[in-house]
């Protein structure tokens, strides 16, 4: 059996994932298993669960390239990152509790993810330089995960507008990629 960390990270990932879905999709399909029998965990866990996953794929990266070895200034760079998603997972997750504010919770939220989609955009074109073949796979995953972060943008912007369904549908497809 094979026993490397960033099968862990990866694994979480994808849990991450399916919860914050299971969040938008659960009662459209008629099941009732966590978020409908307890709707406060939807406003309080709901971008939370969009900036995990961020924190577990970055985790992932680091140890499936094995940064600290192979590019410990990347590796520092990707760690205060991870860092920040940590700090501001417990800021929001505290700043939903005590004001249920979520018109400025989405707006905090669009600037964090913006951040992260240039520090993945920056993380992309650092990797492509180095030409390697694990590195091939990184950066487009790392792709998948950019455009999955933009469509999560958009969508929380216009979900009146689209079904969840199919926001969740395109959205799921590009972060699955990744």
């Amino acid at each position: 059996m094979v026993r490397r960390r960033e099968y862990l990270y990866y694994f979480f990932y994808m849990a991450a994932i399916s919860l914050y879905f299971l969040s938008k999709e659960e009662r459209p399909l008629g099941m009732e298993l966590l978020f409908t029998r307890f709707p406060l965990l939807k406003i309080y866990l709901g971008k939370t669960l969009l900036i995990l996953p961020y924190f577990l794929y970055f985790r992932f990266v680091r140890s499936f390239l094995e940064m600290q070895e192979n590019y410990p200034v990347l590796n520092k760079w990707i760690r205060w990152s991870e860092y920040f998603l940590l700090g501001y997972m417990v800021f929001d997750f505290v700043f939903i509790l005590l004001t249920l504010n979520r018109k400025l919770q989405t707006q905090v939220y669009t600037f964090v993810l913006l951040m992260v989609f240039l520090l993945a955009a920056r993380f992309i074109v650092y990797m492509y330089r180095r030409r390697k073949t694990l590195v091939s796979f990184i950066i487009s995953g790392s792709l998948f995960v950019a455009t999955g972060n933009i469509l999560g943008l958009i969508f929380s912007y216009l979900h009146s507008i689209f079904t969840w369904t199919w926001a969740c549908r395109i959205y799921s497809c590009f972060l699955n990629w990744g």
